[in-house]
């Protein structure tokens, strides 16, 4: 999704607002393309797992994989296997956000959030997300009425 353009005041000069990162593991460069190349990264993660047992890198590369082919289905179902294992992984927790914001479930993807705050208060999606809102708040106050 490319950046949108958001014009304060005059005096002030515009904010560029990016959406927060959805993968958090960034997956093998052959993932961003799309296409056939997330069924090569997907099968090399699902290769790797099977062959020297399900890592927390492991799976949420996996994730990440199914994130990007839009398997969102498949993406939740390994995470949520992780997460009873590692309740606190942060990772898992952003990938399972990210699950459920692209399915339409914030409220679930709140409760995620909730818990990688008191798991990882300094994880970098947080402070991304952070300030992200205050570049909201800045702009949104130059349009209070």
């Amino acid at each position: 999704m490319p950046a949108r353009a958001v014009h304060g005041a005059p005096s002030q000069p515009p904010v560029a607002v990016i959406p927060p990162p959805s993968l958090t593991v960034p997956p093998p460069a052959c993932t961003l393309q799309g296409g056939d190349r997330t069924k090569e990264a997907g099968a090399l993660f699902r290769e790797l797992n099977d062959r020297f047992g399900a890592s927390v890198a492991g799976v949420n590369g996996l994730a990440a994989v199914y994130i990007a082919q839009r398997r969102y289905g498949d993406a939740e179902r390994v995470l949520e296997e992780l997460l009873e294992s590692h309740p606190a992984q942060p990772d898992a927790l952003v990938n399972l956000n990210t699950v459920y914001a692209h399915t339409g479930r914030a409220e679930a993807a709140g409760k995620w959030i909730d818990a990688l705050r008191a798991a990882a208060p300094g994880h970098p999606f947080l402070q991304q997300q952070a300030q992200l809102e205050a570049a909201f708040d800045r702009v949104a106050a130059t349009f209070a009425v």
